[in-house]
């Protein structure tokens, strides 16, 4: 279940790749993944 106002970013996610990952996929995941929650959070109502 999706928790609303919680983004998250590269690793944290948990990625696709699972423990045999190469070191370097995460880079991608990581601008990817951060893009997607960086612009979702912008237009995300403000706090208080």
């Amino acid at each position: 279940k999706a928790i609303e106002g919680l983004y998250a970013a590269g690793e944290a996610t948990g990625g696709v790749h699972g423990a045999v990952r190469l070191g370097s996929c995460a880079v991608i995941d990581c601008l990817v993944m951060g893009r997607a929650a960086g612009s979702n959070a912008a237009k995300a109502k403000a706090w208080g």
